[in-house]
C-alpha cells in the first residue's frame, strides 16, 4: 500500500528504531497496520490537530512494537501443577510508550497499555491459581473452598 498520508513512516525510519529479520515488504506490513489505527484514531477521529511529524513518530513507535509483538519467543512459568506460557519483552512497552508519550489525546495509552491502578476503566481482579487458591491467599485452608 503507497503512502497515503503526509506523515506516514518507512520502513528505513522504522529500521532505525528497531532491529530486525523481516523484509521491508513485511516491514510494510505491520507500517500499513499502525497506519490505519493512527488515520482513524488520531488524524481523523482525534480532537487535536497533531502534527504530521508527530502522526509520523507515533506510527514509527507503533509499528516497532508490532514488529516486537511478533518476533517474541514464549517464556514458560509453573507454579504447584498450573503451567503458563506467556510473552515478555520490556521493548514492546518501551516502543509503546514513545508512543504513548507523543499522543496529547491519550488513546495509544487507553488503546494498547493497561490502565494503571485509580484510572477510569482499571478494574481490581482476583485471580485464582492451583486449586482453586485466590493470588492474594496464603493461609492453609482456602476461603474459596468454603464457600463450595
Amino acid at each position: 500500500m503507497p503512502a497515503s498520508n503526509p506523515y506516514t513512516t518507512t520502513p528505513t525510519a522504522v529500521g532505525l528504531i528497531i532491529k530486525t529479520t523481516l523484509t521491508t515488504d513485511e516491514i510494510q506490513q505491520f507500517i500499513d497496520d499502525a497506519d490505519l489505527w493512527v488515520t482513524e484514531e488520531l488524524f481523523l477521529g482525534g480532537d487535536a490537530v497533531l502534527s504530521t511529524a508527530r502522526l509520523e513518530t507515533i506510527e514509527r513507535y507503533l509499528t516497532a512494537a508490532f514488529i516486537r509483538v511478533r518476533e517474541l519467543g514464549l517464556k514458560a512459568a509453573s507454579i504447584e501443577g498450573v503451567t503458563e506460557s506467556y510473552q515478555v519483552d520490556p521493548q514492546v512497552s518501551d516502543y509503546l510508550l514513545r508512543a504513548a508519550s507523543m499522543d496529547p489525546t491519550g488513546r495509544v495509552r487507553k488503546q494498547f497499555l493497561a490502565p494503571k491502578t485509580g484510572e477510569a476503566g482499571a478494574r481490581k481482579v482476583i485471580a485464582r491459581v492451583g486449586q482453586g487458591r485466590s493470588a492474594d491467599d496464603l493461609s492453609p485452608v482456602s476461603p474459596w473452598n468454603e464457600l463450595n
